[in-house]
């Protein structure tokens, strides 16, 4: 029977992909969109019952495991110590838990949730990987800009290579609105969750600009 659910939850899996890949990217933006506003607050109380759980799960079992050996006598004060500190544990944990109430109705559209960042993200990765492919055999401004052309030599090449996905992947995620002529990551951006993201770009691409330039450094912060 195990088997039969399992090989069923799979099928559903499978079954949800499919259908997925054959939406529409702006309507799964939209549901994405909907979904995540509505489901913001049960998220966090699904996610903070996941975790009661785990800690419940884990420390009923060290409980048992105690309990076990105190029945079976010369238990140490140490031992009896922690046998009440878990029984305090334990109950705290199952009157929090029992606060947040019923949370098996948000775990489908969570589930949901997730299904269509996961597509969304394979659809990005595709896309990053396209214009880095096209990128190689036609070089675009912005990257001309700070990678300069293309390296002839294998070692190189796939360095310049690894700046290009860089650059690509910061773009496709964080920056669509830069245009061809925007340089490489484009203007440093106000600060906030982009500037961060700006920043740990900017990171990974300074050693890549090192190795195609050890005398100098092109400026891709312009």
């Amino acid at each position: 029977m195990s088997r039969s659910r399992a090989k069923s939850t799979a099928s559903a899996v499978a079954a949800e992909a499919g259908a997925l890949r054959l939406a529409d990217g702006d309507a799964l933006m939209r549901e994405l969109s909907e979904l995540s506003e509505t489901l913001q607050v049960p998220a966090m109380r699904v996610r903070r019952g996941e975790t009661l759980e785990r800690e419940l799960h884990r420390d009923t079992q060290a409980l048992d495991r105690l309990l076990a050996i105190a029945e079976a006598g010369g238990t140490s004060r140490a031992q009896r110590d922690a046998i009440t500190g878990l029984v305090g544990r334990v109950r705290d944990a199952q009157r929090d838990r029992e606060q947040l109430g019923e949370l098996d109705q948000y775990r489908q559209p969570l589930e949901r949730v997730e299904a269509i960042r996961g597509e969304l993200h394979r659809r990005q990765a595709i896309q990053i990987s396209t214009h880095v492919r096209a990128a190689a055999a036609a070089p675009p401004p912005h990257l001309l800009k700070v990678l300069g052309p293309r390296p002839n030599d294998a070692e190189a090449r796939a360095t310049w290579d690894r700046g290009a996905l860089i650059v690509e992947n910061y773009r496709a995620r964080f920056a669509p609105h830069l245009t061809p002529e925007d340089p490489g990551l484009g203007p440093r951006p106000t600060p906030g969750p982009h500037a961060r993201a700006w920043h740990a770009f900017d990171r990974q691409l300074d050693p890549v600009l090192t190795q195609l330039d050890p005398t100098s450094l092109c400026d891709h912060a312009l």
